[in-house]
Parts: structure tokens; C-alpha cells; sequence
């Protein structure tokens, strides 16, 4: 299995976290050629074409369903987010690895990617790619220090 790599992100300087999905993402380098599974959402916001948001939390959240997204796709449904609460998102090259996974470690090894938001509170990357952890905690506040998982 390979390494994995984490960081919390929490509020800097007030109560409110300020780092969005789209901060996060967009650091990405090799976003283009992931592959992304959304595997747990609980969000406010406007998807559009009369999906309404609490249809769209059940179809993810309560069933095996993934779904399994390039980044063009990912980006104009993170757009559509006015808040994330909760959120598991992962990224890899492999679309394979793009499942559910019963044990948060072998995802961690396995994904490339694994961003998830904590109770509105926190964000928790983890990443096989210490390198990408490293430049996040530059350019983002309240990065903590980058652990081994």
C-alpha cells in the first residue's frame, strides 16, 4: 500500500471557516486526469433542472450509488454548492479505486485524493502525494501540520 499523507484545515483568524471546496480543489495539479467519486454530501444549495438538493443527499448517501465524475463535472457541481456541511470526495488516476471503501485507511492508501468537510467545522485532506500537501498548507490558511496516516 502506498503512504498517506493528511491535513486539517481549520477556521483562521474567526469563527468561520473560509477555505471552500473550490480553494481546495483547484490546487490540484493533475485534477484534469483524476477521476472523482462523490460518496457523501450534505449541502445547501441550486443544482438546477429541478433536482432538488435533498433528492440528490439520498441518491449518494443512502444507497451504494457513486458518483463518479471527471473534473469539468465536478467543478460545475462544487459551483453549485452554496454550503458544504459534510462532503467525501475522493480522486484518483484510476477509476477503478473510485468505490466505497470499509475501511478509511485502504482508501486513504489507495486514492490519490480524499477531501472530506468535518460538521461544517473542518476540512481533512489526506493524499498519497505529500508534495501536494505541502503546497496546499502554503497557500491556504489554517493548514495544520501534514501527519503520516
Amino acid at each position: 500500500m502506498n503512504n498517506s499523507f493528511s491535513v486539517k484545515i481549520e477556521p483562521h483568524n474567526s469563527k468561520n471557516l473560509s477555505v471552500s471546496l473550490n480553494d481546495i480543489l483547484t490546487l490540484i495539479e493533475d485534477r484534469y486526469e483524476l477521476f472523482w467519486g462523490l460518496l457523501m454530501i450534505e449541502a445547501t444549495g441550486d443544482l438546477g433542472d429541478n433536482k432538488s438538493m435533498v433528492d440528490f443527499e439520498s441518491e449518494i448517501n443512502e444507497t451504494n450509488n457513486i458518483m463518479v465524475l471527471k473534473w469539468n463535472d465536478l467543478k460545475a457541481l462544487s459551483d453549485r454548492f452554496k454550503t458544504i456541511n459534510e462532503i467525501i470526495l475522493i480522486g484518483s488516476k484510476y477509476s477503478k479505486v473510485i468505490r466505497r471503501y470499509s475501511n478509511e485507511e485502504e482508501m486513504f492508501s489507495l486514492c490519490d485524493y480524499s477531501i472530506e468537510m468535518i460538521d461544517s467545522s473542518y476540512w481533512l485532506i489526506h493524499s498519497t502525494q505529500e508534495d501536494f500537501l505541502k503546497y496546499l498548507k502554503k497557500q491556504l490558511p489554517g493548514c495544520g501540520e501534514i501527519l503520516k496516516s
